[in-house]
């Protein structure tokens, strides 16, 4: 079939995740370096611009922002094909979410060194950084990647959802797997929510790990293996 307005629009997401994937693994690199040379670098300005803090936090943030937008632009790519047709003015909330996309990374990974640096003030915890593994940014670049992730699942189902009211087949069960591994996508970021600044250590890492060990590592590979068989 053709490739459809949602479809061309989902090539710039890629782009983006190309973009992310390079600069996060040239921080792999950097802090490789800082581990058997802790403040030094070959050019002297780099460490002295960016401390070892800095290097982590995007090292790991910027691994979550390319695997999270590689979804969503798969399961984008893959809904009118899965649906068998294209909703109206798909292209254009597909456009609104590539804009949320780019103001949630490039505003959260900017208030990370704003954090580290002191330049925030109070303001550390919600716009800066929360100073939890993984969960570097601040609580409301959280809150809006979580609207987005939410914003998101309704893109996905505008173009599948007519197939599952009007389809009762054995690719209607597969496309069901695909929807409810899409959910999971959304619900198992939100516990990172159940935290707050001032939360002891037991309870914010509790829900942390389910950030890190179930949404991370196991709700992405079920969501990427539902969404290869489809």
């Amino acid at each position: 079939m053709p490739l459809t307005s949602s479809q061309l629009k989902a090539a710039k997401f890629f782009v983006v995740v190309i973009l992310l994937f390079l600069v996060q693994t040239s921080f792999g690199g950097l802090l490789a370096h800082y581990t058997i040379h802790p403040g030094s670098f070959f050019l002297p300005f780099v460490a002295k611009l960016i401390t070892y803090n800095w290097a982590k936090t995007w090292h790991l943030q910027l691994m979550v922002f390319w695997i999270a937008t590689t979804w969503l632009a798969s399961a984008i790519y893959l809904a009118p094909i899965i649906g068998g047709k294209e909703p109206p003015r798909q292209g254009v909330v597909v456009q609104l979410l590539f804009g949320a996309v780019l103001l949630v990374a490039v505003g959260s990974l900017t208030g990370e060194v704003l954090g580290i640096k002191g330049m925030l003030g109070e303001w550390w915890f919600c716009l800066g950084h929360q100073g939890w593994e993984f969960l570097e940014l601040g609580r409301i670049w959280q809150i809006l990647l979580f609207g987005g992730l939410i914003f998101w699942l309704l893109v996905v189902y505008r173009a599948v959802g007519s197939h599952l009211a009007s389809h009762k087949d054995d690719f209607s069960a597969l496309i069901w797997f695909y929807v409810f591994s899409a959910v999971l996508v959304v619900a198992f970021f939100g516990f990172g929510l159940f935290y707050g600044k001032g939360s002891h250590l037991t309870m914010a890492d509790y829900w942390r790990w389910f950030v890190v060990h179930l949404w991370v590592e196991s709700i992405f590979e079920f969501f990427g293996m539902r969404s290869s068989h489809c």
